[in-house]
């Protein structure tokens, strides 16, 4: 099944393209179908204050910029390895550990 239409077959997303992911129409229960998505390059799921979690950017290798800002997440862990991740937005979330962020040398803005 291809990304298009897991997105297409939930209609909770609004895609511009296989590379590119911006919703604000998650929840917990339906945030999953995201984990096949693993050629995102960009993922704005912010002003979510209902997600909690951030799991499935564990399985966008290749994300380079990351909006999950006002939403409850408090683990962002699943971004440690993500090498290519230049622009973070986290402001107003409920993490309070960044720690995971260390070993990330490209990432150029954290807000």
């Amino acid at each position: 099944m291809s990304q298009e239409s897991i997105i297409l077959s939930i209609e909770i997303i609004h895609l511009t393209d296989t590379h590119r992911i911006r919703t604000t129409l998650v929840t917990d229960q339906n945030i999953h179908v995201l984990n096949y998505c693993n050629e995102t390059k960009y993922v704005d799921v912010g002003h979510v204050l209902k997600l909690t979690k951030c799991d499935f950017l564990a399985h966008m290798p290749d994300l380079e910029v990351c909006i999950i800002a006002i939403t409850s997440i408090t683990d962002i862990s699943p971004l440690a390895n993500h090498e290519k991740l230049e622009y973070l937005e986290l402001f107003y979330s409920m993490t309070d550990d960044l720690s995971p962020l260390a070993g990330l040398k490209n990432l150029k803005h954290l807000n």
